[in-house]
């Protein structure tokens, strides 16, 4: 693999630490602002990041004479992706509201398992025995998180939702994110999204006023939008355009173990074997697909 394509990858783990840990950030932020609200922030700061990029992008592009190339596709990829984002983070904040965040990280890498088997079913490609066994086994472990310490519970499923639609995420990238601008791209995305989150914010939760919002709360909204998903999106978009959907995959398989660490030294959250076993099923089935000899 070039250079570029190692420093993609190596940057796109970094920012999955970064993911695992805003479980607990978000979790906490969410507990005194309204989730739509907080999204309609969230991808607000994380658009008005994407600016100053831009604007650099287009200031290059007129120095060197270069256009700046599938304008319009790019940003109708950008708002399609966008939308299928905005679904998966609404679904994974609602349950988050519900749920465990460690709880939440390893339902929520589920989405890795699928991310195969969903390019078989749309797009014809073959899948491998080991990949319809990696999502059995995810599945299976799933199930065995509603035995450990806690049952399956409403924020559990919602979060089960929002695997599938990062799974349809990623494929969609995957699918759609070569040739374009990055930075055009993930501005694209995140823009949409803000806008979807400040449409529902006001739809559902507007009679309730403008919500005090204390520093914590504040610091969350940053540290989500310009690093997470400013960034994030970025680096992502990035990875995508010199990798493989199932390596993408295989790097976001480690969200949950950051998500599980976050919650254990922040939150305290302590899991039993019922839960140990159930979380290490999920993450045997996520690293099963990618791990397996390729025919």
């Amino acid at each position: 693999m070039p250079k570029s394509g190692i420093f993609a990858e190596v940057a796109l783990v970094g920012v999955v630490a970064v993911w695992g840990w805003t479980f607990v950030t978000v979790k906490d932020a969410t507990e005194s602002v309204p989730i739509f609200t907080f999204l309609a922030l969230r991808f607000t700061v994380a658009a008005l990041g994407f600016a100053p990029l831009l604007l650099l992008r287009r200031r290059r592009a007129a120095t060197l004479g270069q256009r700046t190339g599938k304008g319009r596709s790019t940003v109708g990829v950008g708002i399609g992706a966008g939308v299928i984002l905005a679904l998966g983070y609404a679904l994974q904040t609602f349950g988050l509201s519900e749920t465990a965040s460690g709880r939440s990280g390893v339902i929520t890498g589920i989405s890795v398992a699928l991310v195969p088997i969903g390019m078989g079913t749309l797009f014809h490609q073959k899948v491998r025995r080991a990949e319809w066994t990696g999502v059995v086994l995810a599945l299976v472990g799933f199930l065995i998180l509603g035995t450990g310490d806690a049952p399956l519970g409403a924020g559990d499923l919602l979060v089960l939702g929002c695997a599938v639609a990062f799974a349809a995420h990623v494929i969609a990238l995957g699918r759609w994110a070569s040739g374009r601008s990055v930075v055009a791209l993930a501005a694209a995305q995140v823009t949409t999204a803000a806008i979807l989150f400040a449409i529902a914010a006001v739809i559902f939760e507007g009679d309730q006023g403008l919500p005090q919002i204390e520093g914590s709360a504040w610091r969350a909204v940053i540290l989500t939008g310009l690093v997470a998903t400013t960034l994030g999106f970025a680096v992502q978009t990035r990875a995508q355009q010199v990798a493989s959907p199932t390596r993408i995959a295989l790097i976001l398989a480690l969200e949950p173990v950051f998500a599980l660490l976050a919650g254990h030294l922040w939150h305290d959250e302590k899991f039993g074997l019922g839960a140990i076993l159930g979380s290490g099923l999920v993450l045997a089935g996520m690293l099963s697909a990618e791990l397996s000899p390729r025919s």
